[in-house]
């Protein structure tokens, strides 16, 4: 059927437009800008649009989104997405960030701490 294989390759994470959590979830693929940089948001708009067909229609598909990107997409505000959706993310990096906000603020002082954050935009390491 024409639907089911426009789901399965729209949203395949081997096109560069998607990424899979560690469970298979779904989610955009941030560096997909770089892969696509004149067409990757009329592919997004493109497969919303689908996506809002099908719930519009009440048709099941077999998509499954990450915990984190379905709040963001349902949420009124940036602020709906909260700490316990990072589990849905990393949950090692969900696992560490708890562990923080149990410890004291001169135990926090003593890690010396800076949140960096490396970021590999197809191979641009910044």
């Amino acid at each position: 059927e024409f639907l089911t294989e426009l789901l399965r390759t729209g949203f395949d994470p081997d096109r560069g437009f998607f990424k899979y959590t560690h469970d298979r979830l779904l989610y955009p693929n941030p560096s997909s800008v770089h892969l696509y940089p004149d067409s990757y948001s009329q592919h997004f708009f493109f497969l919303g649009r689908v996506v809002a067909k099908l719930i519009y229609e009440k048709q099941m598909a077999e998509i499954r989104f990450a915990e984190f990107f379905v709040a963001q997409l349902l949420g009124r505000r940036q602020t709906d997405v909260d700490l316990h959706h990072m589990k849905s993310y990393d949950p090692a990096i969900y696992k560490h960030l708890k562990n923080l906000r149990s410890l004291t603020a001169d135990e926090l002082a003593a890690l010396e701490l800076d949140f960096s954050v490396i970021v590999d935009d197809v191979g641009d390491v910044q």
